[in-house]
């Protein structure tokens, strides 16, 4: 500013041409700012266009809070001020010289001064100044007298007026500073460095919330405190204000609206706090409680057997170790719970037994019921027992209460005093019996609360007996954190499975496999297999031990029990029978054969708003109910289709009955088709049977699970049909309905069923091929071929039987479910084997099979026709298989490299090579002579 007002009088210049100088437009700078504090009282902006006269004075009002000023000399404080900066002596000396233009009021503030710098300048009022740097005479008179100095002293050797304020943070009453300022900055400032505000002060409150916008309306305040003399301000960074005093009003409002009952203080209910629970304030504690406190506990999930616990009220960690020893727990208790199953933490939360229920001695109160546990969860049996015990004595109180009111009422009575059997009451008078029936009254709808209390108590454990019930004894452990993945204590599940020797379903070792010691190093399912095999080997035990060759004491493949060879020890299940192998194919060791499996069949007549309608299904047929005679033929009568005679049909109104509909919906999954063939009973018209193939594993004929006792076997006559022994109404036939197979060709599959045998249907001829496969005589691209049951999900699971499907490839891992083979058994078909002509494969004559037609595919007439056996599916190829030349063993003599003495040789068998297949030809380039 000052250089802008240099600039400006040295290009305009004053009226007589001369210039005015730089300590010129301090001295006149000096005065403007001390005229504009006089005016504005200390809280607005200086105004520099007009110096300070006396005409513009202006009186304050002086506060009586004015901090007392001590006058000090120039000297003795212009070292102490902090911030000022001493006056040059030029501007003291043009003050002197110039002291009309001063005002006699004192300022009320600070000034501070800029100093000068060295910059000429021309003179603003135009007044000419010699070089020496004095001031310019007046247009006075040289004649004239000097003018009097005044007496008083100058105004910027006065102190300005300051004042004290009391400040705290917005709305706290606890951080608060006393501020001395002359204006409203140095009152903010001032008020963020004391009160550490996090940014600068911006607004000044009162109380109330009114905000102070000028520093005369913090002067003209009075004090509203008897602690402090000195005015009150709230200081904020900018937010708006908040009244300190809210959290103690709604205290003290609090308090007003308290109430005083036996047991503490009763708050009212609020909606935002909720329904209060009954506080006692500490000293009240003291003063009404005792030393300790009497508790009744129990061992969790038990309704008996109960204690009474002595425990300091205030420590409930010593309240559970009491309770530990007192119920011989056997480890730390650290739980404890109500009788609806709340977890206590402190004696103050845990609930007053009813002292209709536990009549304890002596007096004061008795808390509890508490259970008390060793970190489990609530068993609700225990409370359970408890409450019903409980129940029972307060209603055996009740009785005895309502039986002394009624004698009550006949002593009352004159004329029925002689049927009162308490003679006690009959010395009493007509007030002492009034108020012995009065107090009978409140003792009956007392114990009639309690009763309804602990009804209430029963019914809200019940849905926590239930889940208990539910989950077992994962309830009381489900506070056990399951061990995470990465956890130090969980480990890989071991295996556990059944190895047996290739072929032997008897015999079977359990190996305990480690999963995390086998996983270590783990490169791939190969190694993890070749690991287990080796384990299985060591761990084998008395599994029998195969050829003892070089190339066989390894075990190289692990099958399930369906054949499969197992790839993944991953996926092998817990439990799970495997079959081990030395090389060798799969050996079955069971032999899977075609059987007739017969159930009771049902028919039923549903009734329905939409009318009525016939339902065929079957039952499992229990054996034990079969009287004498149900297994022979003769007694059976074959129907097609649900055309039996004499049968009583059950009528089912699902509608109306709600069993009935339960009936329909499980009958509904077992229906048959009314199509079917069926057998009914001549003896009786109810039993009736219905007939299904299946593929089971082969079993001696008699055996307590076949029946009937010959279901495996069956009969095959010469113009094609497959008939069955135990019932030669039934044959083999081929059905119109599609089959659901698990082999390649799955679409073309037709089912084949057991139906009532009739000469002459061609979907009831089968034609024997000379290779073991068993055509359709309906369609000769349609192959025998037999399923055995798997087991899985809804749509992978699949269930045994019989279908007719075209051939499988002949590399095909499923291709010997396709081939057949007769199983002739008995004295009466002794040595009919023999006769089996045209098959090449060894395996037939060793297994005893036998086949009706020879290598042309004519039927063979050296066989007793009918032919009678078992029908055994995975018979083995007619060709025989290619073997390799077998090589005689060598006796080799061998001598050590170097010497030549054959004395010192030593004989050694060489093991059979001729399978050994070698990586370059002339590796094996060796020559053996006999010795």
């Amino acid at each position: 500013l000052l250089l802008n007002r240099l600039e400006c009088s040295e290009m305009s210049g004053s009226e007589d041409g001369s210039l005015a100088s730089y300590n010129d437009l301090l001295v006149e700078q000096y005065l403007e700012e001390i005229q504009q504090q006089d005016e504005g009282g200390g809280g607005g902006a200086p105004d520099r266009r007009h110096p300070p006269t006396a005409s513009k004075k202006k009186s304050s009002k002086r506060s009586p809070y004015e901090k007392p000023v001590v006058q000090r000399s120039r000297a003795a404080t212009a070292g102490k001020r902090r911030g000022r900066v001493t006056m040059p002596d030029f501007i003291e000396k043009a003050l002197e010289s110039d002291s009309d233009s001063w005002s006699d009021e004192e300022p009320t503030t600070q000034v501070q001064l800029v100093s000068p710098r060295a910059h000429k300048s021309k003179s603003p009022r135009g007044k000419e100044r010699n070089r020496s740097g004095h001031s310019s005479e007046r247009k006075t008179d040289q004649s004239a007298s000097p003018r009097p100095r005044s007496k008083r002293a100058h105004n910027y050797m006065k102190v300005p007026q300051m004042f004290k304020i009391r400040v705290y943070r917005n709305g706290d009453r606890e951080t608060s500073a006393t501020i001395v300022a002359g204006n409203l900055n140095e009152l903010l400032n001032g008020a963020t460095d004391r009160l550490r505000l996090g940014s600068a002060a911006r607004k000044l409150f009162v109380k109330g919330g009114r905000q102070v916008k000028t520093f005369d309306e913090v002067v003209q305040l009075e004090p509203n405190d008897s602690d402090s003399p000195y005015p009150q301000l709230y200081v904020s960074c900018g937010e708006p204000y908040r009244n300190p005093f809210r959290t103690i009003n709604s205290d003290v409002a609090l308090k007003r609206s308290a109430t005083w009952n036996m047991t503490g203080v009763q708050l009212e209910d609020d909606e935002k706090r909720g329904k209060t629970k009954v506080h006692i304030t500490q000293r009240l504690r003291e003063m009404s409680a005792t030393t300790k406190r009497r508790v009744l506990v129990l061992r969790n999930g038990l309704g008996h057997s109960s204690c009474e616990v002595l425990t300091p009220p205030d420590d409930f960690i010593e309240f559970l170790d009491l309770s530990s020893r007192a119920l011989d727990l056997g480890a730390a208790a650290s739980k404890a719970f109500t009788v609806r199953g709340k977890l206590v933490t402190s004696l103050d939360d845990a609930p007053v037994v009813d002292k209709l229920v536990y009549p304890a001695s002596g007096s004061g109160q008795v808390l509890g019921p508490l259970w008390i546990s060793r970190g489990d969860g609530f068993s609700g049996i225990g409370a359970r027992d408890y409450l019903t015990h409980a129940i029972k004595g307060v209603r055996e109180k009740l009785s005895s209460l309502k039986y002394t009111q009624a004698q009550i009422e006949l002593a009352m009575d004159s004329t029925k005093a002689k049927d009162v059997t308490m003679k006690e009451l009959l010395s009493l008078g007509e007030d002492e019996l009034y108020e012995k029936s009065t107090e009978v009254e409140d003792e009956i709808e007392s114990t009639k609360a309690v009763l309804k209390k602990l009804k209430s108590n029963l019914d809200h454990i019940q849905p926590i007996i239930n889940e208990e019930a539910s989950k077992g004894s994962l309830h009381r452990m489900s506070h056990i954190a399951p061990l995470t993945e990465g956890s130090r204590l969980h480990s890989k599940e071991g295996l556990r499975v059944v190895v047996h020797e290739n072929g032997q379903e008897a015999g079977g070792v359990q190996v305990l496999f480690n999963m995390k010691e086998a996983m270590r190093g783990y490169t791939g399912p190969d190694q993890l297999m070749k690991r287990f095999l080796d384990h299985c080997i060591a761990s084998r035990g008395e599994l029998r031990k195969p050829r003892q060759t070089p190339f066989a004491l390894k075990a190289r493949k692990l099958f399930d029990e369906s054949g499969q060879e197992v790839t993944d020890v991953q996926k092998i299940e817990n439990d799970q029978n495997l079959w081990i192998s030395f090389g060798e194919p799969f050996i079955p060791f069971t032999v899977p054969c075609v059987q007739l499996n017969l159930d009771r069949a049902h028919c039923a007549r549903v009734v329905s708003a939409q009318g009525s309608r016939q339902l065929v299904y079957k039952t499992p047929l229990v054996q034990k109910d079969l009287p004498a005679g149900r297994d022979q033929a003769k007694n059976y009568v074959g129907y097609e289709g649900w055309t039996v005679e004499g049968y009583k049909e059950k009528e089912l109104r699902p509608a109306e009955n709600a069993f009935h509909g339960h009936e329909v919906t499980t009958h509904s999954n077992n229906q048959i088709a009314p199509t079917a063939s069926f057998l009914q009973c001549k003896d009786e018209a109810q039993f009736v049977l219905y007939g299904q193939v299946s593929v089971s594993a082969k079993k001696p004929i008699g055996h307590c699970d076949v029946w009937p006792q010959k279901a495996q076997l069956w009969v095959i006559r010469q113009d094609g049909h497959i008939c069955s022994k135990a019932f030669p109404q039934l044959c083999l036939g081929l059905s119109e309905q599609k089959a659901k197979s698990p082999y390649e060709s799955s679409d073309d599959a037709v089912l084949v069923e057991v139906q009532k045998l009739s000469p002459g249907r061609s979907s009831q001829t089968w034609i024997f091929t000379n290779d073991g496969f068993i055509k359709s005589g309906t369609d000769a691209n349609l192959v025998l071929t037999a399923v055995e049951e798997r087991e899985g999900s809804e749509e992978e699971s699949i269930a045994s039987g019989l279908i007719a499907c075209p051939k499988l490839p002949r590399k095909s891992p499923n291709a010997d479910m396709q081939r057949f083979g007769l199983k002739q058994e008995g004295f009466s078909t002794m040595g009919e084997w023999k006769k089996c002509s045209g098959v090449a494969n060894p395996d037939w004559n060793k297994r005893a099979l036998s086949w009706p037609v020879d290598e042309n595919g004519d039927l063979n007439e050296e066989y007793k026709w009918p032919m009678v056996g078992i029908l055994v599916a995975r018979a083995p190829p007619f060709s025989a298989p290619k073997t390799p030349k077998a090589v005689v063993p060598l006796r080799l003599n061998v001598l050590a490299n170097g010497l030549g003495d054959k004395s010192r040789s030593v004989a050694v068998m060489a093991p059979d090579i001729s399978q050994v297949r070698c990586p370059s030809p002339n590796c094996c380039d060796v020559r053996v002579t006999c010795d």
